[in-house]
């Protein structure tokens, strides 16, 4: 039969529809002949349910946008908003468009009825955070243009800016993280284990922290289930990389939290004076920041619960291990280093940075402050405690 056949019956001219996407863009311009002969005015592809679907799926499937910017527009509006597995069809497709990463398509559909369908969830994620954790911003940004909600939650309650941050995949995660702030993601807005981004930040990166920080998180926020700031997140978890750039933008080494645990007792929890590598590579850490200022209240607590009668089970591990670590310091750092930390302690205000730059001081000693004055560039925690 010939594809272009004036006498052909509707039927006939669907299944032609059909072979020429099988064909793929080969045939493209048989398919543009086909529909300009047969489907001018009111005949629709979807008179063909069955058949239609199938070619609907078969060009959001290959990607090929080309076919689909030809076909779409004589598929009704009806066909396309109609039930199919508990989401409309058009729904459906979108979720496999933006799986596919495809762009254009995502673009295509969201004018034909997909606006509302964007922040609807495939594979157990909203569309958007499937779109970005694979790192498809481009779809990303068609879903947000189409009506989707940039702080959309998952099924954990979790904003995607939270999501991106924790995700094992480190591929782009930076540039994912600065294009979800640019778009308007709250910086502060808690997941549901009640952290904030920073919190979470904490645990990973530290250019991360830096990009959070810009858009205005405190450094010294605490978490609203066990009062941890980032700092005690980034020991506890032995992030040299986010400890450097926390104590470079100005947090308090010695806060409490709802334990009254310092950041340094949350570093040496799960170091417990035995001869292994992980042990070691904390009392390493610890020595280099006890050095620079931090401080453990274990022995100041277990004096206070003797005074109290309180019955204590067994030794307290923390406090034997940070007796071993202030047994082997031989210095500490001088007056001036001492001025500094009293200075970081009484400066006010959400923004250290911000509240430095305030300061009617010369730029070298709000470096200074900061632990940004050295000539070298120091890249660790034991670089910055040498050059004490």
């Amino acid at each position: 039969m010939d594809v272009v056949e004036s006498c052909s019956t509707p039927e006939g001219a669907v299944q032609a529809v059909h072979w020429c996407v099988s064909q793929g863009v080969d045939k493209l311009h048989v398919l543009k002949e086909l529909i300009n002969k047969h489907f001018r005015f009111q005949a629709k592809i979807s008179s063909q349910p069955d058949l239609c679907t199938d070619i609907l799926l078969k060009v959001i499937e290959s990607g090929n946008d080309e076919l689909l910017e030809v076909i779409l527009p004589h598929v009704s509006e009806d066909f396309l908003l109609q039930n199919w597995v508990g989401k409309t069809l058009v729904t459906r497709l979108l979720c496999i468009a933006v799986e596919n990463g495809n762009s254009k398509i995502v673009r295509l559909l969201s004018g034909r009825g997909a606006e509302g369908a964007t922040d609807s969830s495939y594979r157990g994620r909203p569309m958007l955070h499937l779109a970005v954790l694979a790192g498809h911003l481009d779809v990303a940004g068609e879903l947000l243009a189409a009506g989707a909600d940039v702080m959309s939650t998952d099924i954990r309650r979790d904003p995607l800016l939270t999501t991106v941050i924790s995700d094992s995949t480190e591929q782009r995660k930076e540039e994912k993280v600065v294009w979800l702030l640019k778009k308007g993601a709250d910086p502060k807005a808690c997941a549901s284990s009640g952290k904030e981004p920073i919190h979470v930040a904490a645990a990973h990166s530290g250019p991360i922290i830096v990009h959070l920080i810009k858009a205005g998180c405190d450094v010294n926020t605490q978490d609203h289930i066990k009062g941890d700031t980032p700092l005690h997140i980034a020991c506890a978890r032995c992030c040299e990389c986010a400890i450097l750039t926390l104590v470079q933008h100005g947090a308090k080494f010695n806060l409490l939290n709802n334990h009254g645990e310092t950041p340094l007792e949350k570093l040496l929890k799960f170091a417990q004076n035995v001869p292994n590598f992980h042990s070691k590579t904390r009392i390493i850490l610890a020595k280099s920041l006890v050095k620079i200022g931090f401080e453990c209240h274990q022995k100041i607590r277990a004096k206070n619960q003797h005074r109290g009668n309180s019955r204590r089970v067994g030794r307290n591990k923390v406090a034997d291990v940070y007796k071993t670590v202030m047994a082997t310091m031989k210095s500490t750092g001088g007056l001036q280093h001492l001025c500094r930390l009293k200075v970081r302690d009484e400066v006010r205000g959400q923004s250290f940075e911000k509240s430095v730059a305030c300061l009617e001081v010369p730029k070298l000693v709000k470096d200074y402050l900061m632990f940004k004055d050295s000539p070298s560039s120091v890249t660790t925690i034991k670089s910055l405690a040498d050059e004490l």
